[in-house]
């Protein structure tokens, strides 16, 4: 009867520990999921034309494993370091006890929010050969942000060029330049202000810059695909070209018959 009675102690210190362990995994686990959902968000605000594409690259998954591996390690630190905090050690060692949720919930936050805000934090700011560097822990965010930047521009570059509309040279350059950014815009509804006067900051950089006509559509519709990605700027351009195809030709018109006009008066005039 004591050798079944030691048996069962036995069993109900295996289940007591057994239970525990998933307890304490899940925190874990918990933490480390919080922490990576933080850094897609960066990533996705990051970059806005193509986040998940972006997502899948390796820097991006090493980024997003480091940042979980960093909330792991605090929610670690706080629980040896800090085991009192929100009263968690006082629920645990209670017998019978007590019921931890509301402790754990509270630790695991603060680990994961903690560990990203002290992650991104810096003592001070440096400009080096014209780069403006992080002094402390930010710095490793920044190495891991300036790798993905190069690995995603690099595979984005030639994918975006095939993207863009196979017409776009022959639309009139001030359609390009107006009226498909105004479209773009108006469909976007989410774009803030500070959003739209870049675009159009950097659209009239582009008109102004001494870049041979035939090309400025091109750049102009890089520019647009930035902000409002692909399916957009191809939608918008095929609504301008298929639905309004009578304005466009008498633009075209328009501009032949002024440089007719224009190559017979230079011609006159010799």
């Amino acid at each position: 009867m004591r050798e079944l009675s030691r048996q069962e102690d036995f069993a109900l210190l295996a289940d007591l520990i057994r239970g525990v362990g998933e307890l304490v995994a899940m925190d874990y686990l918990a933490v480390f999921i919080l922490a990576a959902i933080v850094a897609i968000a960066e990533l996705v605000a990051r970059y806005k034309d193509n986040p998940s594409r972006a997502l899948r690259t390796g820097p991006a998954m090493l980024y997003i494993a480091f940042n979980g591996a960093i909330g792991v390690i605090a929610l670690y630190l706080t629980k040896v370091f800090a085991p009192d905090l929100f009263g968690y050690s006082d629920c645990v060692a209670a017998t019978p006890p007590g019921d931890c949720g509301k402790a754990r919930l509270s630790m695991v936050l603060a680990a994961s929010l903690g560990s990203l805000a002290v992650m991104r934090s810096a003592f001070a700011r440096v400009t080096i050969q014209g780069e403006e560097l992080g002094v402390g822990p930010s710095a490793i965010i920044e190495i891991f942000q300036r790798a993905l930047d190069r690995e995603v521009d690099r595979q984005r570059a030639f994918r975006r060029m095939d993207e863009l509309p196979p017409a776009l040279r022959d639309m009139p350059l001030d359609i390009v330049n107006t009226t498909l950014p105004a479209l773009c815009i108006e469909l976007m509804q989410n774009l803030s202000a500070d959003e739209k006067q870049a675009l159009d900051q950097r659209i009239k950089l582009v008109t102004e810059l001494k870049v041979h006509e035939k090309m400025r559509p091109l750049i102009v519709a890089l520019i647009l695909q930035e902000y409002v990605g692909k399916d957009v700027l191809v939608r918008a351009f095929t609504k301008i070209a298929e639905d309004y195809k009578d304005v466009l030709d008498e633009i075209r018109d328009a501009r032949s018959n002024a440089a007719a006009l224009v190559s017979a008066a230079d011609f006159g005039g010799s």
